[in-house]
């Protein structure tokens, strides 16, 4: 018996176990429509209004009593919990799948989390201090040495005291309203198969931080406002929130140390923050770093974020950044001293209506210390103000993909040292001049080159040569580019256009008007098979548009596509085979694709899809058989033609879709890209 047919046996026999639960019509999808999820498999659902009933509901789920596909549901009211009490844990439990997982959620937006505990909240302090390295007294210094315990900026397990996953899988968090939760609100560890959905958090270092052997984490449509007072972008200065007396601030929504990867964060807002995601890999001392893997940032919206939106640490592989709003960001994307790659920025756009620190004075700051009592370095209100929409200074082994994005920026481009392989293609960049939004631009460069340590340098201090860099096609209304940006063997190409042609970049519109000179003036971006984008002269009659859209929407570029581990899919962790992309053929409407995040194959060459529609006609059966060309895909043709792809409601999958190489794993549902797609009865 082979493998993969052993796995699909495995699967015949957990859908008979179930079988109330999947022959019934898709419960949770129901319930769902209601804003409420419906128990699974052999799962009952708990509600609770008081904190010690929400305890109670958690101790059964440790204990076996709630099991798998259960739902405990929080009632409209306040769960208060001790300031110096022990967390909300979720420890050593498993939901099954995506069928059967635990799930913990609000029943309605009135479900309000409060952890009762602030940065000067005493307690607090004393908490940290259980964790805090020797020498720190001050309860300002308690609070900045918890944060860079074991040099890693991210607060570890003890100072926790909202909620706790550990060593758990298969977990749901959504519709929960959390405050109060200082430093972090919901700490993982050693978790898989995590979701933290629809939630409203306010407050928190970090929102959500994961340590260990954790992989495969979804936040996803989530509000997070971290400093309500908006005081960390408008009064605080820069330095004082990174590493003086309001370093309790220097986190973000998810911070992540040393985990493994795959990691989804889409649709959240994001507000009021120091950063956005920060998640960082030591990779010191070890041959192979399997860590900091598979990250996907989609459908975001950044406002008023201090310092960085997108901040991978130490070495990252395969990040993926894409469609993502950026309104009033200090400096969007920092891939300062970071090793790795590959990585892809596409279809982001950003833009500013303000700078930071304009209420900020001097006075006010001047006692800050740092926790070894020395005055706060870059205090005052005058620093780290103008920002550069790429920090880089790394040194990647393999490019940095930039490419499809609009800005409409009051600062340098690119700066902060020396870059490993740079790509660059159709970006649509917008300088501010004048008088803009009350700033005084003062013509920035489109490389900093200004004397200091944030000075960009196409040398550095890593060896480039002229091959690994290639930026061409791009647009700028900066009168010298591209020009001055020149440099011996390091061509830069590009047009200068004297407007870009943005509808209205001044409120975030960066659709291109009819006379635009960025309209069809681009290359053509393909992947090959190792995951490496070129960009590609087309005729004149195929050129794209260059920007961030193309017509009314978003450039939609390449699918996500999953990196293994150095050392094959068993080292770090296996990645069953996702749903990354659903895409109907517009020339030819009886055909379309279903794109996986691995290669996959079918128990038989051939399998049926189903599609219901809006209208409850009779469902459609597609015949799908995996791309020859692209073997992470289903090439999927209907009987007829008459499809509307927006009448669709609903994908019903197959189960027999599993990971193509030996691991056989199979599909998955968890973090699908579309929400029309569940698997068949």
């Amino acid at each position: 018996m082979s493998l993969c047919f052993r796995h699909f046996v495995s699967l015949v026999v957990f859908a008979l176990a179930f079988a109330g639960a999947l022959f019934a019509p898709h419960p949770a999808v129901v319930a769902a429509e209601h804003g409420l999820t419906a128990p699974t498999c052999e799962g009952s659902l708990r509600q609770v209004s008081s904190t010690g009933q929400l305890n109670q509901a958690l101790r059964d789920v440790r204990f076996g009593v709630l099991v798998p596909g259960s739902v405990v549901r929080l009632a409209a009211t306040t769960f208060k919990l001790a300031t110096d009490g022990e967390p909300l844990s979720l420890n050593n439990i498993a939901g099954t799948s995506e069928d059967c997982p635990i799930t913990l959620e609000g029943a309605g937006s009135g479900a309000l989390l409060n952890g009762n505990r602030y940065p000067d909240n005493e307690q607090f302090g004393h908490r940290l201090r259980v964790a805090l390295v020797a020498g720190a007294k001050s309860l300002i210094e308690t609070q900045t040495e918890i944060l860079k315990l074991r040099s890693t900026g991210m607060p570890e397990e003890a100072p926790i005291n909202c909620l706790k996953i550990e060593r758990a899988s298969w977990i749901v968090i959504q519709n929960i309203n959390i405050a109060g939760c200082w430093p972090t609100a919901v700490y993982l560890r050693d978790a898989k198969y995590i979701t933290v959905r629809n939630s409203t958090i306010t407050g928190s270092t970090y929102a959500v931080i994961a340590h260990g052997d954790s992989h495969h984490l979804l936040i996803e449509g989530n509000r997070w406002t971290q400093d309500a007072s908006g005081d960390v972008w408008a009064k605080i200065p820069w330095g004082v929130s990174h590493h003086g007396s309001k370093a309790h601030l220097n986190g973000a929504l998810f911070g992540g140390y040393n985990i493994k990867g795959s990691v989804v964060i889409r649709g959240n807002l994001i507000r009021h923050a120091y950063n956005g995601i920060r998640i960082k890999s030591d990779c010191a001392g070890r041959a192979l770093c399997d860590t900091n893997m598979n990250v996907e940032i989609s459908d975001n919206t950044f406002e008023f974020i201090r310092d960085n939106s997108v901040e991978p640490e130490g070495r990252a592989i395969n990040w993926w950044v894409r469609h993502n709003r950026m309104r009033d960001v200090h400096a969007p994307f920092s891939f300062d001293g970071v090793k790795g790659g590959p990585h892809y920025v596409f279809g982001n756009v950003g833009w500013f209506t303000e700078m930071p620190e304009r209420e900020c004075d001097d006075q006010v700051w001047a006692d800050d210390r740092e926790p070894h009592g020395t005055p706060t370095a870059h205090r005052e209100c005058r620093m780290h103000r103008t920002g550069k929409t790429f920090k880089l200074g790394n040194a990647q082994e393999k490019p940095l993909h930039i490419f499809h994005n609009s800005w409409l920026v009051r600062s340098p481009l690119i700066g902060g040292g020396r870059s490993g392989p740079l790509k660059a293609w159709n970006n649509a960049i917008e300088f501010c001049e004048g008088e803009d939004h009350g700033i005084i631009c003062r013509a920035p460069g489109y490389f900093l080159e200004t004397l200091g340590k944030n000075k960009f340098s196409w040398m550095g201090r890593i060896k480039a040569k002229p091959t690994d860099h290639n930026i061409r096609y791009n647009v700028s209304n900066r009168p010298v580019f591209p020009a001055s940006s020149k440099k011996p063997a390091f061509p830069v190409a590009g047009m200068w256009a004297q407007t870009i042609g943005f509808k209205d970049s001044r409120k975030g519109d960066f659709r291109l008007r009819g006379d635009s000179a960025a309209r069809n003036s681009g290359c053509t971006i393909r992947r090959d098979g190792a995951g490496m984008l070129s960009c590609i002269d087309p005729p004149d009659r195929l050129k794209p548009d260059v920007g961030a859209f193309q017509g009314n929407g978003l450039f939609q570029g390449p699918a996500f596509h999953h990196a293994d581990g150095a050392a094959g899919p068993d080292v770090a962790y296996v990645e069953r085979p996702r749903v990354v992309d659903v895409a109907f053929n517009r020339a030819d409407p009886a055909r379309f694709a279903i794109t996986m995040s691995v290669p996959v194959t079918l128990q038989s060459a051939v399998e049926t899809v189903t599609l219901w529609t809006q209208d409850n006609t009779a469902p459609i059966a597609a015949m799908c058989s995996v791309n020859k060309a692209q073997p992470a895909a289903l090439a999927c043709v209907l009987p007829s033609d008459k499809v509307d792809e927006s009448a669709v409601s609903a994908i019903d999958l197959p189960r027999t879709i599993t990971r193509r190489d030996g691991q056989c794993a199979p599909l998955t549902l968890w973090a699908s890209s579309d929400k029309r797609l569940r698997f068949a009865n």
